[in-house]
């Protein structure tokens, strides 16, 4: 009875302390299933973060073949710029050729104008004064020669009617020479306008220059970050298929029948999250049975320990009767000539002794066997105990992936944040400059049409 009660008192300290470690277990149940929805948020954040790059990325894409398209462009308005202004400089040097060559007739025109102006205003007599005039002028014949060859060529270019009439003609000639210095100044306005405009085209090209400098070694530095962004990209993608990986193996710790390798990650972060829902569902209900399987044995254990107690108060009485019976059969004990009705009751006496005897061992032997089944109970509540412990170490491997995978997720999320940072710091350099591309484009544009309306 002492070892019954000892293995009692044994078995219900194996009790409570497996009630505790399925509380610890509960408890460590409940992290895991809170760290498991934050690691798939986590998931979920993760990857929408990366659309979002990959978004941008594209928009950089389509900002940078619009930025060559206007590059293209720029090339094809500074050739025709180029070929405006040598078209403009072989102009503007003929135009000076020419304004030179009128400059000289005209100082010939002017030079013989005041000579003839100033003879006919001092010599208004006849021929023969004329000729004696110009005889004590000195003039030999050639130099009238020349003159009557001036006269005439006057004569033809003018198509003057009356070749006699010198005085008529001079003021044709003089009126001639107003309108070609009127002419010879418009010409001159015009030259001077075109070398300003000139000049502006220079500059112009000058800055077009520069810019297509700039845009050659912008475009230098996207075609760098883009080879970093691909390898930015291929690296968020070898990170993608190693969380993907770790997903897979803490599927397989999970035993899901599913093939996770075709599933995707959100899809398989879902799938992870309602099998451990289930499990937690399962461990639920064998807790609750092996909790009703515990009460029912305690309650049992408190049945037999009453039992226990009731049969050692009646091994007590039992044996104190027994004591008292051998004890009067000693003293009742006669010899042969005694009474035999004392022999007779202490003879029946003993046999109910014994048969009471019997039913102690039958008890006895009872309590045996209820101790056996109790011990095959708290073998059963041991076994439990090491389930208790296996499912305690799977969720410490679980904590650890999820740990891992945590770090991993911060360390991907910082590397992601940090590319969106600089794409976007890149976009905005990239709008800046094509502002800057269009309202050079529509001055040059303005330019174009201001010289075209010139010609």
């Amino acid at each position: 009875l002492t070892d019954i009660l000892r293995s009692l008192s044994d078995s219900k300290e194996q009790v409570k302390r497996q009630g505790d470690s399925i509380e610890a277990y509960e408890f460590e149940q409940r992290a895991s299933r809170e760290t498991i929805s934050r690691l798939s948020g986590e998931i979920n954040k993760e990857q929408e973060l990366r659309q979002a790059a990959e978004n941008s990325e594209r928009e950089i894409k389509q900002e940078f073949e619009k930025i060559k398209t206007a590059y293209q462009r720029s090339e094809s308005c500074i050739h025709l710029l180029e070929e405006r202004v040598n078209s403009l400089t072989q102009s503007l040097q003929a135009a000076r050729d020419d304004a030179m060559e009128r400059g000289k007739q005209l100082n010939k025109i002017n030079e013989i104008e005041a000579m003839f102006q100033t003879k006919i205003n001092n010599h208004n007599t006849s021929d023969q004064s004329t000729i004696m005039d110009l005889e004590k002028c000195r003039w030999n014949s050639d130099d009238l020669k020349e003159i009557q060859k001036f006269i005439d060529a006057m004569v033809s270019w003018l198509s003057f009617p009356h070749p006699d009439q010198l005085s008529s003609l001079f003021n044709t000639i003089s009126q001639r020479i107003k309108e070609m210095e009127e002419s010879l100044r418009q010409h001159t306005q015009v030259c001077t306008d075109i070398e300003l405009e000139l000049n502006d085209l220079r500059e112009e090209r000058s800055n077009y220059n520069s810019n297509f400098d700039m845009l050659k070694e912008r475009i230098a530095y996207l075609e760098e970050q883009r080879a970093s962004d691909g390898t930015l990209i291929d690296e968020l993608r070898n990170e993608r298929d190693r969380l993907h990986c770790h997903l897979c193996k803490l599927a397989q710790i999970l035993k899901i029948d599913e093939p996770v390798a075709e599933l995707g990650a959100e899809i398989l972060g879902d799938t992870l999250a309602l099998r451990l829902t289930q499990l937690q569902q399962g461990e639920t209900e064998k807790q609750t049975n092996q909790r009703l399987q515990i009460s029912r044995l305690q309650r049992e254990l408190r049945e037999t320990k009453d039992r226990a107690d009731s049969l050692d108060l009646q091994i007590g009485v039992m044996r104190r009767r027994l004591t008292d019976a051998q004890e009067n059969r000693h003293q009742t004990v006669m010899p042969a000539s005694g009474t035999p009705m004392t022999l007779a009751t202490s003879e029946k006496e003993r046999r109910k002794l014994l048969k009471q005897l019997e039913n102690v061992k039958e008890l006895e032997n009872n309590l045996r066997q209820e101790v056996l089944a109790q011990m095959s109970v708290s073998k059963a509540l041991r076994a439990a105990q090491n389930k208790i412990d296996e499912l305690g170490s799977i969720c410490e491997n679980r904590d650890n992936e999820v740990k891992k995978l945590t770090t991993e997720l911060n360390e991907s999320k910082k590397h992601s944040n940090i590319e969106i940072e600089n794409q976007n710091e890149e976009l905005q350099k990239l709008r800046k400059e094509i502002k800057h591309l269009q309202t050079s484009l529509n001055s040059s544009q303005k330019s174009e049409g201001h010289v075209s309306c010139l010609q």
